[in-house]
């Protein structure tokens, strides 16, 4: 038999690289693109380099003439888009970048799977942030109407559209995955979630706490709903394996703020925060030494805010379904017991035992 092919861009996201791990354990050959970088940008995939299925190949999605020599070359057949500037306070400042990255290079997949593997089905990875997130229209499910608050929500929309037409044409075979917030010990350092949990670890395993300077962070009252990223990467997956055509939101249909998200961390190392002041003036004091440790900066805050993003299973197959839903404070544990013992992705030799697919 034939070896089935698939392309990942965005390998060494977290996503995309629980992805690689899954593909490579369902018999793949999985080619994963990286963005040439002058510094190691890997650390995550690093232990599937080894792996004799696993092809790794430099790509940055808007060289439309590599992205149609990589479609020509592997006739892979399936292709998840993961690829994009993902900072959503960034694309605030890099409009143009963003559009491109997360937008226009959508077009130049769908011709080329087109042209190339027109067999070949096409996964994009959407966000939750294309509602956003009034609160008047929570919980947001697949027929809420999308209200784009960024440039890299706009970018995004840009993409959904893109992957409807391809598909109600009947061009490609291509599905829309609207993910809410999901995380896992190896989120990006500058999302929210992992600053917090890193901080908080380092706090606990501080030996002078006094020296450490308070977390800044910007909008406690921000409402997420966040899920365990191999879980939605597993529906990432069954959208293709099992592919009928329709467009899905993941999400556990839980919100909590960033306020409560920070206590929460705090309890998992035995703390109690208590939060005082408003707006800008608020602090988090550490009960036991009345230390701050949270305080607020301006410039964390986004010229929109989304305010609520909370998923609705209405009319969605995959809502709540055939996964393991992992509680937020297992979450969280899960982040924090990683953040206790290593600094980086792959800093321990034993990374494979922090995916939950490897085999």
């Amino acid at each position: 038999a034939v070896m089935k092919k698939a392309i990942i861009t965005g390998v060494t996201g977290q996503d995309g690289s629980y992805l690689a791990e899954l593909l490579l354990s369902e018999g793949y050959h999985v080619v994963g693109c990286i963005r040439r970088n002058s510094d190691f940008t890997t650390r995550r995939i690093d232990h599937l380099f080894h792996h004799k299925n696993f092809e790794p190949a430099f790509l940055d999605v808007v060289d439309h003439v590599a992205l149609n020599h990589i479609i020509s070359r592997s006739k892979p057949d399936l292709f998840f888009n993961l690829a994009a500037q993902s900072h959503v306070g960034v694309s605030f400042e890099l409009p143009y970048y963003t559009s491109i990255t997360d937008g226009v290079a959508l077009i130049v997949i769908v011709e080329a799977i087109k042209q190339f593997a027109p067999n070949c089905k096409l996964y994009q990875a959407g966000t939750s942030e294309l509602f956003g997130g009034d609160p008047k229209y929570a919980p947001q499910g697949i027929d809420t109407p999308l209200f784009p608050k960024s440039p890299y929500a706009v970018a995004k929309q840009m993409a959904h559209h893109t992957i409807i037409n391809a598909r109600e044409s009947g061009d490609v075979q291509a599905v829309n995955g609207v993910l809410f917030n999901h995380e896992s010990p190896r989120r990006g350092k500058t999302f929210v979630t992992k600053k917090i949990t890193r901080y908080v670890a380092d706090y606990a395993n501080s030996k002078n706490k006094s020296d450490m300077a308070p977390i800044r962070l910007g909008n406690l009252n921000a409402l997420r709903d966040w899920g365990y990223a191999p879980d939605y990467v597993r529906l990432i997956y069954q959208s293709l394996s099992n592919f009928n055509g329709n467009d899905f939101v993941v999400g556990t249909g839980v919100t909590t703020s960033v306020r409560d998200f920070t206590k929460l961390c705090f309890e998992e190392v035995g703390l109690k925060i208590q939060f005082e002041g408003s707006d800008l003036n608020e602090v988090g004091y550490d009960m036991q030494t009345s230390r701050p440790v949270v305080v607020i900066d301006q410039k964390y805050f986004r010229p929109l805010e989304v305010d609520k993003l909370q998923a609705s299973g209405a009319g969605n197959e995959y809502f709540k379904a055939s996964f393991e839903k992992v509680s937020l404070k297992n979450l969280v544990s899960k982040m924090i017991w990683y953040d206790l013992r290593y600094k980086d992705y792959g800093s321990s030799e034993f990374e494979d035992k922090f995916s939950v697919f490897w085999k």
